[in-house]
C-alpha cells in the first residue's frame, strides 16, 4: 500500500472511530432510556386494552340491569308468559344488543335462553357454569367478569330481577353474555397498534410481559383472571411498531451524518496539505526509482538529502513477486502437461492404465448407473499384421481401432488400451441387453472396417461382465475381479473362435454378485457350473 492509501486510509480510520463512538453512545446510553420509555408505554396500551374490557362489562352490567329492573322481566319470572319472549327477543333482539347471549334464572333453575346461532349448541354446559359454577354467587348477587367457555372467553354481567322501582324480594338472575370475537378485539384496539389478540391461556394471571424485538417491533402481554377458572386466564398480546426506537435512531443517523460531513471536509483539508508537502515527493522518488529500474542509469536517481526508501523497496519487492508470479505459473503449466502424459497412452491418445485406475476411484461413476458393464476386448490375429505389414501399419491399425472403441461408446465411458492389442471399456448401461448391444456393435464395427485405408480386414473379440452399479465402490480390489472376470471372457471367447463376443452376468435372484466373482478359470466354471453367473445371449 501506497503511503497515500495509507493516509487515505487513516483518515478513514478516523471517521470510522467517530461513527463507533456514536454508535457506543447510542447502544448503552441512548437505546436503554428510550428503551424503558417505550416499556412505559406499552404498559400503558395495555392497561387501556384492560380499561376497554372494563369499561364493556360496565356497559354490559347496566344494561344487565335495566332488563333486570323492569316489570316485564319481574312478571315474566312467575307467569313465564310467551309474549315476553316474543316482543322482547324475538328475531333479531340479541344482534341489536350487540349480546351473544341472555340467561334468566330462578332458584338457579333455568326460566329461559336466549342466544346466537353461535352459542346455540353450548346451552348446557352455560347455563351450568353460570348456576353452578364458582362465580354463581358473586353473579347472582349482581356482578360482573370474565368466564371461560367452549366457544372461548366471554363477558358476563348479571343483576337481580326486581322491580323497577328497585324493590325486592328478587325473583331471579339475569345476565347478559357477550363472546370476545374478531368485532369486540377490533373494537378494543388502537390506531396505533398493528395487531390485536384475545385468547384463552393455559396459564394463571402472571405480571405483564413486554418484549422489545430486533428491528422495529415490539410485544407485550397481559393476563386477566377469570372468574370460572383460576388456573386459567385471558391473554392479551399487543403487536406494534416502535416509534420512539424510529425517532431516535432518525435523530441518531442526522447526527452521524453531520459529522461525517464535517470529517470528510476535514480529512479533505488534510489530505490537501499532507500531498503537497510529504506525498508528492515522495511520489517523485518513486518514479524516478521506477526509471531506473528500467534503465538502469543513475542519472534517474537525483542527488537528494532524504533517507526514506519506501518507494525503492516496494518497487523492488513487486518486481521479485512479479517474477516469482510468472516462473510458478510456468510450473503449474508444464506440471498439468506432465500429469496429461502420464495418463493418456501416446499411440491412441486414449487413457491408459493409470487413467483407467484413477477413473474407477471416483465414487459417482457407477453409483449414477443401474448398471456397469466392463469389456476386454483385443484384436484376433495382431500379431500376424506386425509380422506381414509391418510395425508402422500395425501402430496405425491400433489407432484406427480406439476410434473404433470411441464411437461405440458415450463420452462418459471410461475407454483405455492397457495393453500392446488390449483394450478396457467400463460403460454406464440402463439394462443388460444394452451391454450385449454395446459388444455386438464393436464387433462387426471391426469385421466391416476397413483398417489402413481398407488394406487390412481384421475381427475382434469381446469379453464383458455386467454388475448392478450400486454393487461397486472404489476398492481397486473389487474392480480388479471384475477385470479379472472380463480378461477370462475374453478368452473364452478368444477359445470358442474368435470375432464373437462372451459376457456373465449374475443371476436375477442373487443379492450380491461380488461375492460370486471367479479368480480363475477353474473358479469360472465352477461359478457357471453353480449358476453363480449366467451366460449372457
Amino acid at each position: 500500500m501506497s503511503l497515500k492509501s495509507k493516509l487515505l486510509a487513516s483518515l478513514l480510520l478516523l471517521l470510522a472511530v467517530l461513527g463507533s463512538g456514536i454508535a457506543f453512545i447510542q447502544q448503552t446510553v441512548v437505546i436503554p432510556k428510550v428503551e424503558a420509555f417505550e416499556i412505559d408505554a406499552l404498559r400503558e396500551d395495555l392497561e387501556r386494552i384492560k380499561y376497554g374490557l372494563d369499561r364493556e362489562l360496565t356497559h354490559m352490567r347496566r344494561m344487565a340491569t335495566d332488563w333486570a329492573q323492569w316489570d316485564d322481566t319481574y312478571d315474566f319470572v312467575v307467569s313465564r308468559t310467551p309474549e315476553y319472549v316474543e316482543s322482547a327477543l324475538g328475531g333479531d333482539a340479541m344482534e341489536q344488543l350487540s349480546m351473544d347471549m341472555l340467561l334468566i334464572t330462578q332458584d338457579e333453575k333455568l326460566v329461559t335462553y336466549q342466544s346466537t346461532r353461535a352459542l346455540s349448541s353450548l346451552r348446557e354446559p352455560l347455563v351450568s357454569t353460570l348456576l353452578r359454577g364458582p362465580e354463581s354467587r358473586l353473579l347472582n348477587e349482581g356482578g360482573q367478569g370474565l368466564i371461560a367457555t367452549p366457544a372461548g372467553v366471554m363477558l358476563v354481567a348479571a343483576n337481580p330481577i326486581l322491580t323497577t322501582e328497585g324493590e325486592g324480594p328478587s325473583r331471579g338472575t339475569l345476565y347478559f353474555g357477550q363472546l370476545i370475537d374478531a368485532d369486540l378485539t377490533k373494537q378494543l384496539r388502537p390506531p396505533q397498534i398493528h395487531a390485536i389478540f384475545l385468547r384463552l391461556d393455559s396459564t394463571p394471571p402472571g405480571p405483564d410481559d413486554i418484549q422489545l424485538l430486533p428491528g422495529s417491533d415490539s410485544v407485550s402481554k397481559t393476563w386477566v383472571p377469570l372468574l370460572n377458572d383460576p388456573d386459567r386466564s385471558l391473554q392479551i398480546e399487543l403487536q406494534q411498531g416502535r416509534p420512539f426506537l424510529d425517532s431516535m435512531r432518525a435523530y441518531t443517523y442526522y447526527i452521524m451524518g453531520t459529522i461525517f460531513v464535517l470529517g470528510i471536509l476535514g480529512s479533505v483539508v488534510t489530505y490537501v496539505l499532507l500531498k503537497h508537502y510529504l506525498l508528492s515527493p515522495i511520489e517523485q522518488l518513486q518514479h524516478n526509482m521506477q526509471s531506473f529500474s528500467t534503465s538502469h542509469s543513475l542519472a534517474d536517481i537525483p542527488t537528494t538529502k532524504s533517507s526514506d526508501e519506501i518507494g525503492q523497496l516496494t518497487r523492488s519487492f513487486r518486481e521479485m513477486a512479479t517474477r516469482i508470479s510468472d516462473n510458478h505459473i510456468s510450473m503449474l503449466h508444464r506440471q498439468q502437461q506432465l500429469k496429461e502424459q502420464s495418463l493418456t497412452d501416446p499411440l491412441t491418445r486414449l487413457g491408459n492404465r493409470r487413467y483407467l485406475d484413477s477413473r474407477l476411484q471416483q465414487a459417482e461413476f457407477a453409483k449414477k448407473h443401474p448398471y456397469i458393464a466392463t469389456f476386454s476386448t483385443d484384436i484376433d490375429h495382431f500379431k500376424q499384421v506386425n509380422d506381414r505389414y509391418g510395425h508402422d501399419n500395425g501402430d496405425k491399425v491400433l489407432r484406427e481401432f480406439a476410434e473404433v472403441l470411441q464411437g461405440c461408446c458415450r463420452d462418459d465411458d471410461c475407454v483405455a488400451r492397457v495393453g500392446g492389442e488390449e483394450f478396457t471399456a467400463v460403460c454406464g448401461i440402463s439394462s443388460i441387453q444394452d451391454a450385449s448391444e454395446i459388444a455386438e456393435r464393436i464387433r462387426v464395427r471391426t469385421e466391416q472396417k476397413g483398417f489402413v485405408d481398407g488394406k487390412i480386414d481384421l475381427t475382434c473379440s469381446v469379453g464383458f461382465i455386467v454388475i448392478p452399479g450400486h454393487e461397486l465402490d472404489t476398492n481397486m480390489e473389487t474392480w480388479s475381479r471384475v477385470m479379472k472376470v472380463a480378461d477370462l471372457a475374453l478368452y473364452e471367447a478368444k477359445e470358442s473362435g474368435r470375432n464373437r463376443w462372451v459376457g456373465w452376468r449374475n443371476p436375477l435372484h442373487a443379492e450380491k454378485t461380488i461375492a460370486a466373482l471367479p479368480a480363475s478359470a477353474e473358479e469360472l466354471r465352477q461359478a457357471v457350473q453353480k449358476e453363480a453367473l449366467v451366460a449372457i445371449n
